[in-house]
């Protein structure tokens, strides 16, 4: 079954996030269909100030060219070709086999869905994002925020501690409060034993939350199952009677 996950980006994570800096009043969105990590992307330039990101896209190095598709008061639709594209987390999408459905950046940073073909793959991009350090922030997987579902039960003590602690100092923020180092200074602990247990935190985490929706797609399944069964049977007795 895909799973459709929703996650945080900090502002260079997707481009041209850090190329060019992003005005308040700018929005980037993606075009779903773009192949994510060729040399061109599609994008919408929205905002008052959008010609003028514009102007600094074309008088940026790394574009090779960038052209007006479409045009409106408040937005344009650009095709834009880099002379290079070397970015380390539409890399790590082209490796594992998971497709960038739609995302939107401002200068606070992005938030993109993302879609991933099973389970198993959504936890080995985690793990990867988490050593390749690119800061992705779950927020909600199927609809369902990450603070919404899922047990902090399934976790052990230390797991816990190290995913509550980091929560709160806001090490999920875009951009992060606080690094790996820090977090571990604060809990007197190694940096490594920090970060392990933050994977396996998240790792069990993510785990229990989707098993919890398999529970709830299967409970549905077997209600209208159980409906259909009744409703045949009260049709079959009216017929006899």
């Amino acid at each position: 079954m895909s799973l459709f996950v929703n996650v945080g980006l900090s502002v260079p994570a997707i481009p041209p996030g850090g190329v060019v800096p992003i005005q308040t009043d700018v929005t980037l969105e993606l075009e779903r269909v773009v192949p994510t990590a060729s040399a061109t992307h599609f994008l919408w330039l929205v905002g008052e100030n959008h010609q003028q990101f514009f102007e600094g896209l074309r008088g940026e190095s790394t574009v090779e060219s960038i052209t007006v598709l479409d045009e409106f008061d408040d937005r344009l639709f650009v095709r834009l070709h880099w002379t290079a594209l070397e970015n380390p987390f539409l890399d790590l999408l082209d490796e594992s086999d998971v497709v960038l459905v739609e995302a939107r950046g401002t200068a606070d940073g992005w938030e993109a869905t993302l879609r991933f073909p099973d389970e198993a793959a959504l936890r080995t991009f985690y793990e990867a994002s988490e050593q390749r350090g690119l800061g992705v922030e779950l927020r909600a997987i199927n609809g369902s925020r990450i603070d919404e579902s899922g047990d902090m039960d399934a976790l052990s003590p230390v797991q816990r501690e190290t995913l509550e602690a980091a929560f709160r100092a806001g090490y999920f923020d875009v951009p992060r409060s606080i690094t790996i180092a820090e977090l571990a200074a604060q809990l007197d602990r190694s940096e490594q034993a920090v970060s392990e247990a933050l994977r396996r935190a998240m790792a069990n985490y993510l785990q229990t939350t989707l098993q919890q929706g398999d529970t709830s797609e299967a409970d549905a399944d077997d209600e209208g199952e159980a409906s259909d069964a009744t409703y045949c049977t009260d049709t079959d007795t009216n017929g006899d009677g």
